[in-house]
């Protein structure tokens, strides 16, 4: 992905587009002279990791993302706000991160998550990691 992605980088200056990585790409799927090559193009605006992008359905249901659209799903006369969707969907996040590290292994030991600079990848893949092993973890980070 990384290297397709690069691939676009002339077409993004040339049409002074500042691309984001709202999919929770992790830093290190990146080589240094495509982070430099990405910095440049977005004018140093990068981040890696997401939040919740809330969802609402045709049914009133919402949901934190895309890929997580059968994940804790509620309605969204169950909250006052969206400031209060958005907090709930933020806590269920943190305490996914907190009992993952992230998608790879070497997230355990990675200086930059732990500096806050990557969220350690995608949270749906991170959960994706919790499907066969038993419920050991808490409760919240399992699907309802």
């Amino acid at each position: 992905m990384a290297e397709r992605f690069i691939e676009y980088a002339p077409v993004f200056e040339r049409f002074r587009v500042k691309p984001g990585l709202d999919c929770g790409f992790p830093l290190c799927v990146f080589t240094d002279d495509q982070l430099g090559k990405l910095y440049k193009i977005t004018a140093g605006h990068l981040t890696f990791g997401c939040g919740p992008a809330v969802d609402i359905g045709p049914d009133m249901n919402i949901w934190s993302c895309f890929p997580l659209s059968e994940y804790h799903k509620r309605s969204i006369y169950d909250f006052d706000s969206i400031q209060d969707i958005r907090r709930y969907y933020e806590d269920l996040h943190k305490n996914i991160r907190i009992e993952s590290s992230g998608i790879f292994e070497a997230c355990d030991e990675c200086i930059h998550r732990d500096e806050h600079v990557c969220q350690g990848g995608c949270l749906a893949h991170m959960l994706n990691s919790f499907n066969n092993e038993a419920p050991i973890r808490m409760q919240d980070v399992y699907s309802d």
